[in-house]
């Protein structure tokens, strides 16, 4: 008597299926007795799990989305920045070493770095060399433009710098810490309309990135591109961007790149023409720029590099073409300058400086508060207000979600508890009352703050000349013309670079690549708020 039994086996193998089959034949002799067994089998291929069984796994985890960070927009000419800092939980933060690097082509490959703490001990010093390079180059320039007889040649640090700076941002730069590195969509590609805003918001992203990441682009290009991005920071689309023209008291970008300034009115029609060609021919080489990088995303690395390279010479002439443009511009706009901020005493200044640094003291105390506040209460992402329940946290928590698709957020409003329910309400409570308790606590401060206020503008409506003495009192008009004079002064004089700014963007003569030198260090001794990081995008899910 012979009896069969089969036996199939399928075993998991880091996340494939191994299939397998083994015959058992058992012979047995009825007279003997005896019993003889004889084993046979296959072993299948490897092959992937049925579709049942991940509805029992997790799902797999994304890769790391490492924080990306991006240089602060500089101020337009004459514009007045408060220094606050973002309203934002520590980790997005951007690092405290990279505020003397603002404006550099390398600055975001640096923070990548910074934020993942690898940056070695060797890249530190050529960093630190170039720095200190870089100041003196930025002193030597300014000595001689306060020269008031014949100067000899205008130095050329800043030229002689630039190099050194490309240099910095090809050995900093990373591909594993480049924005696109896990996105699986192309940004020259919409499936719908319905897809349409987010594809405008990726586009944004890709060309923000591709200012420093893109090989093949000139530093000249990756300037422009800045630019660019700053005016599409707002609504609207690089195919649908306006034309800037030269209109009195319109801001328009000048040169360097990213430096803004306000048309003077009572231009003659011939100079305002002449400034709309300007930035009409500077207009259309941006969005040339972006359209390239546009269509190329999805070619192969190589293919990509090499439209590029070929764009990046075919742009060389044209931009030396609008710098000379730019230098024709300025001397015509020499006649048409307003006149400086006011000349006040040094009384005056102290007082303008207490008020300014007493105000954002008092700023920052909130700002810090609320912090504290929030960081008790909320998991709290970058950018939005929007509370969703995070279901895969052990106990459960909120996060305020700014991503269109969130692979891990549920609505809030799925499968609460009523402890969850009312959490919205509780938060809210909390820091309205947190808000009531601190304007009693400053209340004093806040009196004491007005009573300086009040001092500083008598005394400097008295050195203008608006008051018989520096105890008037002061009517509304009086008050607002006073108001709108410090506001020159502030800017000015806030670590006196103003000046530097003016003499980078308006002042016949100076070479381009000092231009950019000065232009960079004023920006940098503003000390404007560095930027929060965005996350990487992860697939769909970003």
């Amino acid at each position: 008597m012979t009896r069969l039994l089969r036996i199939a086996v399928a075993a998991g193998l880091g996340g494939l299926q191994l299939a397998a089959q083994v015959t058992v034949r058992v012979t047995t002799n009825l007279e003997t007795g005896k019993t003889e067994t004889q084993v046979s089998g296959s072993i299948g291929s490897l092959s992937p799990p049925p579709a049942r069984m991940w509805d029992v796994m997790p799902p797999p985890l994304p890769p790391a989305r490492l924080p990306i960070f991006y240089s602060p927009e500089p101020p337009a000419l004459g514009a007045v920045v408060d220094r606050i800092a973002p309203l934002l939980v520590p980790s997005w933060n951007a690092p405290a070493e990279l505020a003397p690097f603002v404006g550099e082509p390398f600055y975001t490959p640096l923070a990548s770095r910074l934020a993942e703490r690898n940056l070695s001990n060797s890249e530190r010093r050529r960093l630190e060399t170039y720095r200190t390079r870089r100041d003196e180059a930025v002193r030597e320039l300014r000595s001689w433009l306060a020269a008031a007889t014949a100067r000899p040649p205008e130095p050329g640090s800043g030229a002689a710098l630039e190099p050194e700076a490309e240099a910095l941002r090809l050995l900093l730069f990373s591909d594993e810490s480049a924005w696109g590195r896990f996105r699986d969509y192309r940004v020259n590609f919409t499936s719908n309309e319905a897809d349409a805003a987010l594809m405008k918001w990726r586009q944004f992203q890709f060309l923000r990135a591709a200012a420093s990441d893109e090989p093949g682009l000139s530093s000249a290009q990756r300037r422009l591109l800045a630019e660019l991005i700053i005016e599409l920071n707002g609504p609207g689309t690089v195919a649908n961007l306006p034309v800037p023209r030269a209109k009195p008291r319109a801001v328009v970008f000048f040169f360097p790149e990213t430096a803004r300034v306000t048309i003077p009115p009572g231009l003659p029609p011939a100079f305002v023409a002449e400034f709309d060609r300007f930035l009409l021919r500077k207009h259309e080489l941006k969005r040339e720029i972006a359209a390239e990088l546009l269509r190329q995303d999805g070619e192969t690395d190589a293919k990509r590099k090499r439209a590029l390279t070929v764009l990046a010479v075919r742009h060389e002439p044209l931009v030396a073409e609008l710098e000379a443009c730019a230098e024709s511009i300025r001397a015509g706009l020499v006649p048409f300058q307003p006149p400086g901020a006011p000349s006040f005493s040094a009384a005056v200044l102290q007082l303008a400086a207490r008020h300014r640094d007493r105000r954002q003291q008092l700023q920052a105390q909130f700002i810090a508060r609320l912090q504290a506040l929030r960081t008790e209460l909320l998991s709290y992402a970058p950018g939005a207000e929007d509370l969703r329940w995070l279901w895969l946290g052990p106990q459960g928590t909120y996060v305020a979600s700014t991503q269109p698709f969130d692979f891990f957020a549920a609505p809030a409003s799925v499968g609460e508890t009523d402890q969850q329910v009312i959490r919205p309400k509780f938060v809210g409570d909390r820091i309205k009352a947190f808000a009531d308790r601190f304007a009693a606590d400053t209340a004093g401060e806040a009196a004491a703050l007005e009573s300086l206020r009040r001092e500083l503008f008598a005394q400097a409506a008295f050195e203008l000349g608006l008051v018989a003495t520096p105890d008037t009192e002061l009517d509304p008009a009086t008050a607002a013309q006073v108001a709108v004079e410090l506001k020159k002064v502030e800017f000015r004089h806030r670590l006196g670079q103003s000046v530097d700014y003016e003499t980078a963007v308006l002042r016949p003569g100076l070479h381009a690549a000092n231009r950019r030198l000065l232009f960079n260090h004023a920006v940098v001794s503003l000390a404007l708020p560095l930027p929060v990081a965005i996350r990487r995008p992860v697939g769909r899910f970003e």
